[in-house]
């Protein structure tokens, strides 16, 4: 439970989590998995895909990362939208270690991925967006918006 996992894992030295397929769609559910991030200093690589994360559960977890040593954190399978991606668009901006977001099968379309231009300008380690599965997103134009963006690659 969540409850569990808080309890154990706290000042965990665990570089890679895997959280995939636990519920966190509600907000307090959100901010328990947010505290307990938040004391594992190490943790470089996080799984939350299938996890139902909604805007409401996802802001406060992306918020402990800001600022963090986070390289990687994956998304997929989980009803994001459009609504989420300014949200992740600022933690990509203020995350300067991020290398890759995995945001494959979240329901977000063109204009989803038109927000996460200015995050991905503002941050200069991320070379890798995940947005495979999205049915509404076209390849060529999503490679397009992200031209500007050397050694980037945007898997759609």
């Amino acid at each position: 439970s969540l409850k569990d996992f808080n309890k154990y894992m706290c000042d965990s030295k665990i570089q890679i989590l895997n959280l995939s397929e636990i519920r966190i769609a509600k907000e307090d559910e959100g901010n328990l998995v947010a505290n307990t991030l938040s004391t594992m200093r190490d943790l470089k690589i996080l799984y939350l895909n299938g996890c139902q994360l909604q805007e409401r559960s996802l802001k406060p977890i992306l918020n402990i990362f800001h600022k963090s040593d986070i390289l990687e954190i994956y998304l997929s399978n989980n009803p994001l939208g459009d609504e989420c991606m300014k949200i992740i668009s600022d933690f990509i901006a203020q995350c300067p270690t991020l290398l890759k977001i995995d945001l494959g099968n979240t329901k977000i379309t063109a204009d989803g991925l038109q927000l996460l231009v200015e995050g991905v300008t503002d941050n200069e380690s991320i070379k890798e967006i995940n947005a495979e599965n999205n049915p509404m997103l076209n390849k060529i134009k999503a490679v397009e918006l992200f031209n500007f963006k050397k050694n980037f690659k945007v898997n759609v």
